[in-house]
């Protein structure tokens, strides 16, 4: 019972609206309401894949594999370019870092699932005047190593590079156009930046019905260069997961004082689910699905604490899995979901790290206040 107490006063003390709700939820918790278990993960070990001065960034497991694949920045923090990183293989069976090629600008897993896409870039030529690039695509085997070209293109050093890599996923920047294709149909997810009453919106429209706005989302201001465009996540050839933004009326201080929510979107029901929303919501980078396509998983921040957070979908339930008093780039899972990797930022240390998990029932919930947050907004 007195834990009971506990969880009760510590669910209290995190959150931070109406309080006619919390003192209900406290009535029941105290009367002998019991708390349900949930079930989830939790970490059991910790470990630096490079632990070296240099910044290390953007890990892949191998397919089937606890080896990692991973970038090594060796450029000038104060100029740096496209291509100054290096891609590392990491042996787990004897703890070695092998460098398998340079001047790479990003690489990701390819279609065929057991190979990896690497984009690369170089100058034409070496006088400083030249911004010609270069570009090739190629595909990378990380067992024998092997390398076959797919693409080669000449781009400018101002264009947008990454478009060779991610086919599936256009981008725009500057007209803030993103569009996502599905990967269980032919169907796509277009996002249109538009203005209204002084205000930029984002506008989700299903290709299938270029007419019709699924769901509209205010835009993230990020104080910076870098335009906030929603992640999206595809669940099946109907439902897809993305990310909204509410300003709470606060025009001038929207970064501190607006709401995130995470939704589930179904484009045949023309339906919008609300799974969970905070203030402390990162609105980078991606999500991260387990293969079940049953948990998704992101990161919430306040202050100077990163939390890496687990919500089932189903159940709308969140639990914190890891926190670091730094930050958190793009996590991603092993095949066979007991591992997660991703790089930890803390001051100007970047390293990557490996957590492994195990399944625990975690003895209460953590229950998703809305605080009264409504996104239909009216667009004039």
């Amino acid at each position: 019972m007195y834990q009971n107490y506990l969880y009760a006063f510590a669910f209290l003390y995190k959150q931070k609206s109406d309080f006619r709700s919390h003192v209900l939820v406290l009535i029941l918790l105290l009367f002998g309401m019991p708390l349900q278990n949930i079930a989830g993960e939790k970490v059991v070990s910790f470990f630096k894949v490079a632990d070296t001065n240099a910044i290390e960034h953007n890990p892949h497991f191998l397919p089937g594999s606890k080896n990692v694949l991973y970038m090594v920045f060796k450029g000038d923090l104060s100029d740096p370019l496209p291509w100054d990183n290096r891609l590392v293989l990491y042996n787990r069976k004897d703890n070695s870092h092998q460098i398998i090629m340079t001047n790479v600008v990003d690489f990701k897993i390819a279609q065929e699932q057991q190979l990896f896409d690497v984009l690369t870039a170089e100058p034409l030529t070496m006088t400083d005047d030249s911004d010609m690039l270069r570009c090739r695509v190629v595909k990378l085997n990380p067992v024998t190593l092997e390398q076959s070209l797919v693409a080669t293109e000449i781009r400018s050093l101002d264009t947008q590079l990454d478009d060779m890599l991610n086919p599936g996923t256009s981008s725009d920047m500057y007209s803030g156009q993103h569009s996502y294709d599905s990967p269980f149909s032919d169907q796509s997810i277009d996002i249109v930046l538009h203005e209204g009453t002084g205000l930029y919106y984002y506008d989700f429209i299903c290709s299938d019905a270029p007419g019709q706005v699924l769901l509209t989302s205010q835009v993230f201001p990020t104080c910076a260069d870098y335009r906030w465009q929603p992640p999206l996540v595809w669940l099946d050839a109907s439902t897809f997961i993305t990310m909204v933004f509410n300003d709470n009326n606060n025009l001038y201080y929207s970064h501190h004082d607006g709401m995130f929510a995470i939704v589930k979107v179904d484009i045949n029901k023309n339906n919008t689910d609300y799974l969970f929303v905070a203030r402390e919501i990162k609105a980078f980078p991606e999500f991260c699905l387990n293969s079940s396509r049953s948990v998704l998983y992101f990161l919430k921040q306040q202050n100077a604490t990163t939390e890496l957070c687990r919500l089932d979908i189903q159940q709308k339930t969140m639990l914190p899995l890891y926190s670091t008093s730094g930050d958190m780039a793009q996590v991603r899972f092993s095949d066979n979901g007991k591992n997660i990797i991703f790089s930890n930022i803390i001051d100007s240390d970047i390293d990557v790290v490996r957590l492994d998990l195990e399944p625990a029932e975690i003895p209460f919930s953590i229950i998703n206040d809305q605080y009264n947050f409504v996104m239909d907004v009216e667009v004039k």
